[in-house]
């Protein structure tokens, strides 16, 4: 109890000090926030399906079972053609920009299987138009690349968006919340330089 009110009034008599590092943390955060560029995420969902094959005289499909089973197989590799950089170089290719690199692009995306047949693709840029443009260039690219794959294989597989166009969101840094975080680390280190003091000033004491 003795060494806390010790503390307290070393605290009042570097208070200048205390609220120097409060408002210096403080500013110095809600600067730093201000200075993040806000970001633009444009999402869709992916479908991926198969055209069940009609039932014939000689076959039953098992009211179109196994193409979902199939489809739900097929989920995975559409998953891996979105995360390779040879779908964001097409995609890019049809942007036709050379400010961005395929390497750029694949970073910005998310990608995520939320079902056996439902990916869920995001894309993260600093302008709306442009987040919502490559999300949708990527999402013609990678269905037309499956297509394409499945000429010489099963042509029943397809890739479809859910939604007719992407939902665009903006993702903004808290200003105000990282500057009152910032403000009460401040203090801390504060407090915890007037503790450092308070300990070597009783330890040169004994």
């Amino acid at each position: 109890m003795n060494e806390l009110k010790e503390l307290l009034k070393l605290s009042k008599k570097f208070k200048v000090l205390l609220i120097s590092l409060l408002v210096l943390g403080g500013l110095g955060a809600t600067i730093i926030s201000s200075l993040i560029p806000t970001k633009y995420i444009a999402s869709t969902t992916l479908y991926i399906g198969r055209e069940p094959q009609k039932p014939g005289e000689d076959y039953y499909t098992y009211d179109g079972f196994y193409s979902q089973q199939a489809s739900r197989e097929y989920t995975d590799t559409v998953v891996g053609l979105l995360k390779t950089s040879d779908i964001y170089r097409s995609a890019l290719e049809k942007l036709e920009t050379k400010d961005v690199s395929a390497s750029e692009f694949l970073s910005s995306a998310n990608v995520r299987k939320v079902s056996p047949q439902v990916i869920s693709v995001s894309v993260t840029r600093e302008d709306r138009e442009e987040a919502n443009k490559f999300l949708v260039v990527l999402s013609q690219t990678v269905a037309e690349k499956s297509k394409s794959l499945n000429q010489l294989g099963d042509k029943n597989f397809f890739v479809g968006t859910v939604n007719a166009q992407p939902l665009v969101t903006i993702s903004k840094v808290p200003t105000l919340l990282n500057g009152l975080v910032g403000a009460l680390l401040g203090l801390v280190v504060g407090m915890a330089l007037v503790a450092l003091y308070q300990y070597l000033r009783v330890g040169n004491k004994e």
